[in-house]
């Protein structure tokens, strides 16, 4: 007897929208209606190009070509052979992929040729194969060259930089001479050299209230204007990986000398921020938060009467500033303390207690999503065969309806199903990685813990243990601790 499923496999692209996910669903449901089939499983590629990604790239045709091989399905349908590949190559692997393990193809398009995998069928399908990937191809370049000569004619226009914007009534872009007389005096300041950074630039434009639309400038939308060609006159788009460029004159607000300057000064910029942020970052960022106002202490440098930079947390409403180095350094050892002091209490036998609750919680309701599974498919089965053995045209109607309806039932509950299952197993390999984690820091002196790892590796650990730590004006610490490490056990 064959064990094996019948699934379905859904996929659209930004190419082809015609050939909907809603669509080809009606249609798969339809199709298993009329075969008296159940789809017990779907794989869905939505916005994915099979032109671009190849089978293994696309992540739910991947999960297909494994189950399939895995002996887990019996039955696939799918919309049209254009759904599976674009590429002949990769139609032809997926061919020969089922028919190795013997899997039913079932396109549910009406013009769509039956798949076979006798030797005539063979024949026609590397026939087909071809025929799939030359209509991707000219599909493809009719849109990239529409696309083209509307970008030569004056005619293509995407979203534009600030100070422009396309006017789809009269085909052209427009200029807004009070934005750019903003965006010209942003060019010429980022060209004097009077910052080190954007972050610098950023502080003076909006200190002087010189922003964009009211709103503050930030560095990424800084180091974009200030990137953009089109302000020295160079419209460019990219097609197929292609540059196409077009000079318009009417459209420079700076000179192309000028805007070349600018992108040195702006790769210095960028170069020493970046520099200094790989230096010393900001280990407890948003891990840090005033007690009071409960939000995360800021991240900034200051200097002290004798004009010494010093980096900060703190929260200025509320009085509080802590010198990065120190709290960074007593939080990191004050966490690993507490770690490492729950070896000698009973918070072993504590979490071991409540993680086998949550494992058995998570098992009752991974057997009740089942159990609901069962049930959606014993009724799908009991009004199929209402279905064959009525021939009055108006009770088939309305059973076909129920179907339709059960089928969308089903797989949202298949869904239901597989996440208690990923819970579950969650919860199984939690206890393993938490006792690991115990004994790569028992095993460490806390000195030498620090000494041996980066900044990456100690971010990493606060995390999994850490949720957040209160600090009120008085320098007083707070640690609030995440599930398990939170877990209060008594000296043994």
């Amino acid at each position: 007897m064959d064990n094996r499923i019948t699934v379905a496999y859904y996929r659209s692209s930004s190419e082809l929208q015609e050939n909907s996910i809603d669509m080809q669903k009606y249609k798969a449901e339809k199709k298993a209606i009329q075969l008296n089939l159940l789809i017990e499983n779907v794989y869905i590629d939505e916005f994915v190009s099979a032109r671009t990604n190849k089978i293994f790239q696309r992540p739910q045709m991947k999960n297909l070509y494994d189950d399939i091989k895995n002996g887990i399905v019996g039955k696939l349908l799918v919309y049209k052979r254009d759904r599976i590949a674009r590429q002949s190559v990769e139609y032809l692997q997926f061919y020969e992929h089922c028919k190795k393990y013997k899997v039913e193809v079932i396109f549910t398009s009406d013009m769509e040729k039956e798949l076979t995998f006798d030797y005539m069928g063979e024949f026609f399908e590397h026939i087909m194969a071809g025929f799939v990937e030359l209509e991707a191809t000219n599909i493809h370049e009719r849109l990239n060259q529409s696309r083209i000569t509307r970008f030569y004619n004056n005619e293509y226009g995407r979203k534009m930089p600030f100070g422009y914007s396309w006017n789809p009534t009269t085909r052209i872009i427009e200029l807004n001479a009070a934005d750019l007389s903003l965006v010209r005096e942003i060019f010429y300041e980022a060209k004097s050299g009077k910052y080190s950074t954007l972050n610098d630039l950023r502080k003076h434009l909006n200190s002087s209230n010189k922003l964009k639309k009211g709103k503050p400038w930030s560095v990424q939308a800084l180091e974009k204007l200030l990137r953009h060609p089109l302000y020295c006159g160079n419209y460019i788009m990219h097609f197929s990986g292609k540059e196409h460029s077009k000079f318009h004159e009417e459209l420079a607000i700076i000179s192309l000398e000028a805007w070349e300057d600018v992108q040195e000064m702006v790769e210095d910029m960028m170069q020493r921020r970046d520099s200094k942020k790989a230096e010393d970052p900001y280990l407890l960022h948003n891990l840090l938060s005033c007690s009071i106002c409960q939000k995360p202490l800021t991240s900034k440098v200051i200097a002290d009467e004798t004009g010494q930079e010093n980096k900060i947390y703190g929260c200025a409403k509320h009085d509080i500033s802590l010198i990065k180095e120190n709290v960074e350094d007593f939080v990191i050892k004050h966490i690993l303390s507490y770690v490492v002091s729950l070896a000698s209490t009973n918070w072993s036998k504590l979490f071991n207690k409540q993680n086998k609750n949550e494992v058995k919680s998570k098992k009752v309701t991974a057997k009740n999503e089942q159990q609901e599974l069962k049930r959606l498919r014993s009724n799908i089965f009991r009004q199929a065969d209402i279905l064959l053995g009525n021939p009055e045209t108006s009770i088939k109607n309305e059973v076909e309806l129920n179907l339709l309806a059960l089928h969308g039932d089903l797989a949202s509950q298949r869904e239901k199903y597989d996440d208690s299952l990923r819970s579950l197993n969650t919860a199984l390999n939690f206890s393993e990685q938490v006792k690991e984690d115990l004994a790569q820091l028992k095993n460490e002196e806390i000195i030498n813990y620090l000494q041996k790892y980066s900044k990456t590796h100690l971010r990493a650990l606060i995390e999994n243990v850490l949720t957040i730590v209160k600090v009120n004006p008085n320098r007083e610490f707070d640690f609030v601790y995440k599930y398990p490490y939170s877990l209060k056990g008594d000296s043994v």
